[in-house]
């Protein structure tokens, strides 16, 4: 399927955000976080909180009891 999500925030130019950027993408909540495009301007600090990469492993458990194990080593 194909899912949309569309937000508009308006901030005074040069100014921080009155918020966390975090709570802005969904994709956060998935592990996807090291693709999230900032805005131009906008530090990412997250990137910037791992300089030499990042890696991790995550299990997912099925209803039917199947289990899948994923590893990302990202640099």
């Amino acid at each position: 399927g194909k899912q949309m999500s569309e937000l508009v925030i308006i901030k005074p130019a040069g100014k921080p955000l009155p918020f966390s950027f975090d709570i802005l993408s969904t994709a956060f909540q998935y592990g996807n976080r090291c693709f999230t495009k900032y805005p131009e301007g906008m530090p990412d600090y997250f990137k910037q909180g791992f300089p030499d990469g990042m890696s991790y492993e995550r299990s997912f458990i099925f209803e039917d009891g199947g289990v899948a194990t994923a590893s990302w080593n990202i640099r």
